[in-house]
């Protein structure tokens, strides 16, 4: 999925400038198809992000972390879109980054988000609910007062 400028007013005559502002989560949306084997994520941002991962534990032993790619953006820096699919495979030697999952619809999974300036600076992050994590306790994953 290639990233692509979001639509903009037709009308415009001149290059705005651009400046970009702190990627604020506006909407977010975690959802598993149990037909098609698959977990959707999608995103939006009210500024421009610089890097959106994810990570993923039914019982925080087991994490998997997954990076979140652009899909669309807003030229004048107010805004862009992020979308993971992963397929589902029973073999957790299977997974692969951004591509593919050992979590099962079932397996409930509790998912980290995290979204970086493009400063690289954690700034903002959510929790998805599923099993109860204590991600403070889970090493190697970003502070989230949501978690």
């Amino acid at each position: 999925m290639a990233c692509t400028p979001l639509p903009r007013d037709p009308v415009t005559t001149t290059e705005p400038t651009v400046v970009p502002e702190p990627p604020d989560i506006v909407e977010a949306d975690l959802g598993c198809d149990l037909d098609a084997g698959s977990w959707t994520l999608t995103l939006a941002v009210s500024g421009w992000a610089g890097r959106v991962r994810t990570w993923w534990t039914a019982d925080g032993v087991y994490v998997e972390d997954h990076g979140v790619p652009a899909t669309a953006y807003a030229e004048d820096g107010t805004g862009q879109e992020f979308q993971l699919d992963l397929s589902i495979t029973p073999d957790f030697r299977l997974v692969l980054e951004g591509s593919a999952t050992a979590h099962s619809c079932a397996s409930n999974p509790s998912v980290l988000l995290s979204i970086d300036d493009l400063d690289g600076e954690p700034h903002d992050c959510l929790v998805f609910p599923g099993s109860d994590i204590d991600w403070s306790a889970i090493a190697d994953v970003p502070s989230c007062p949501a978690g």
